[in-house]
């Protein structure tokens, strides 16, 4: 018997079998619960990706100049600060280093003049050279002696709250390449007029890939040093606690690899309290996969026993049906082959039903709801991966058939008394 034949049969079988809603529910639930966790599971894979592998934090040490065992009692300022400047050269020197700075200048957050009737203009600059700056999108780089060019998202949200987004609100990088924006900072109460300085959009980056908000610049180390200076200035009102201490340091090491040799070659150097700045909660970490293999489990148990259990109670209504296309003249191998055609097709048609449903509410989610669009934007966009969708077919899909083949071939094997009844 052709397969072709076999499929209309099957087709048949299947055309003329009573819903059951229930049946079909069941399997729906299962197939939109393996999409959500595997799409959960790649989403989360690429979020703690990037904020380990790109997060510039996992690649910085932070470290004690060796000025920090100086009495400042017995030294003027002046001769601190030298102290402090010959570390941070000395550190620069070595390999692999590509940057290092104090504490307090690495960041700043400013209001920029992007302030609409929604967002409030917040936007953070961080400090940027030819070795720590983000690949860029669009534009150029800029150079360490560049003086009031920015490196801005290529969705720019300029908020306080730059994680919660409003589509309609955020800017398009492209509009801004080479355009300029103004920022105001230093003003310590109602009689300080305060700085403004201009920043020209020279490049765009994708925020996603540094695990950066939207409202994040690149700007160079010398406007970086400026503005914070500017800043402490204007706010200590010259309180000599505050600019006379002995500062953190950073050290940027060109890759995690070797973040260890540099370390090392710094505790020979007498710093001291070496740090890397960030590290990965592996609470969190274990955690997540935790979770994800104990629902997985859960799951995959669920369809191994339940849903070829039940495709057995209804097959078992369908012997009688069975005997009869055997009595027709179907052999042992054409009736099983027809019976599994026909769990295949329920499972495929009832899988891209879920797979539909899924990929409706997935859309909506993205479009609607506030901490979806979050994470649309922190992540480069939430997606559905091709390996979302075979891993579930294979699951909701190829286990259950496969599960059901033993019991078909049985079935199919019986004498033809036994499925119609010795009374027929």
């Amino acid at each position: 018997m052709q397969i072709k034949d076999n499929f209309k049969l099957a087709l048949l079988v299947l055309l003329r079998e009573k819903r059951k809603i229930i049946y079909s529910g069941i399997i729906l639930l299962f197939v939109i619960l393996s999409l959500s966790l595997f799409v959960y599971r790649f989403n989360t894979n690429k979020m703690m990706e990037y904020s380990i592998k790109n997060n510039i934090g996992f690649n910085t040490l932070t470290f004690l100049p060796r000025s920090s065992n100086v009495n400042t009692d017995e030294v003027t300022k002046e001769e601190l600060n030298e102290m402090i400047e010959s570390d941070i050269i000395d550190t620069k020197n070595l390999d692999r280093v590509v940057d290092v700075y104090r504490s307090g200048y690495y960041d700043f957050v400013a209001i920029s003049d992007f302030k609409n009737d929604f967002l409030d203009g917040t936007i953070t600059l961080i400090r940027g050279n030819e070795n720590t700056l983000p690949d860029i999108v669009a534009g150029r780089p800029f150079n360490s002696d560049e003086s009031g060019v920015a490196i801005c998202p290529l969705h720019f949200y300029p908020n306080f709250e730059p994680r919660q987004i409003k589509k309609e609100y955020v800017i398009n990088g492209y509009d801004l390449i080479n355009k300029s924006f103004n920022i105001t900072y230093g003003i310590s109460d109602e009689n300080t007029e305060g700085y403004t300085k201009t920043f020209k959009i020279v490049g765009l980056y994708d925020s996603s890939k540094r695990f950066n908000d939207n409202g994040t610049c690149y700007i160079s180390e010398k406007d970086i040093v400026e503005i914070v200076s500017n800043e402490k200035n204007a706010t200590s009102n010259n309180n000599s606690m505050l600019n006379y201490g002995i500062p953190v340091l950073y050290a940027v090491v060109d890759d995690k690899e070797n973040i260890n040799d540099v370390k090392e070659q710094m505790e020979e150097m007498n710093f001291s309290n070496i740090e890397i700045a960030s590290v990965i909660d592996t609470d969190m970490v274990n955690t997540i996969y935790i979770s994800f293999i104990s629902v997985f489990v859960i799951i995959l148990i669920s369809v191994i026993i339940i849903l070829p259990a039940y495709t057995k109670w209804r097959l078992k209504s369908e012997e009688r049906n069975i005997g009869i296309l055997r009595v027709c003249g179907y052999l042992e191998k054409d009736v099983c082959k027809i019976y599994l055609l026909k769990i295949l097709m329920q499972y495929i048609i009832l899988y891209c039903i879920g797979l539909l449903f899924f990929i409706c509410v997935f859309v909506f989610l993205k479009e609607n709801v506030q901490v979806f669009i979050n994470f649309d934007y922190m992540l480069g966009g939430l997606k559905i991966n091709f390996g979302a969708i075979l891993f579930s077919i294979l699951i909701n899909v190829c286990l259950p058939v496969l599960v059901m083949i033993p019991y078909l071939r049985k079935l199919s094997k019986m004498t033809i008394v036994s499925l119609i009844g010795e009374n027929d």
